[in-house]
């Protein structure tokens, strides 16, 4: 027997090795001139594509900070009332705030995914 027992089981077999060299890749300049100038168009629209996507992120950017403000802050009422020693009613009013900053905060995040699969490129319309 020539696989070795491991555990109860037979380790499976090594594949065999491969015959003959891989393949080479097509050299860069081997493509002809229509296919040379699809790629052209391609990374045109990938570059203008990112970009406009890249705009709208940006124009995006307070409504992203204030979503990371208030997750953080939502962090904050049981560590405030715990350091302050805050009575009840304050900590309960803490809570609350918390609980509907985190219900904004998933209303966002589904508006911005949403807006993300919904995004479309402009030049097509």
């Amino acid at each position: 027997m020539t696989a070795t027992q491991t555990f109860g089981r037979r380790r499976a077999p090594a594949p065999p090795p491969r015959s003959g060299p891989a393949s080479p890749l097509p050299a860069a300049g081997g493509l002809s001139p229509k296919a040379e100038a699809f790629l052209a168009e391609l990374a045109a629209e990938r570059t203008a594509e990112g970009a406009d996507f890249a705009s709208w992120r940006r124009g995006e950017r307070g409504r992203r900070m204030a979503g990371w403000a208030v997750s953080l802050i939502s962090f904050a009422p049981g560590l405030v009332s715990l350091a302050i020693d805050a009575p009840l009613w304050l900590s309960l009013g803490l809570e609350a705030a918390a609980v509907f900053g985190n219900i904004w905060l998933r209303r966002e995040r589904w508006r911005r995914m949403r807006e993300i699969v919904a995004w479309k490129d402009p030049r097509l319309d």
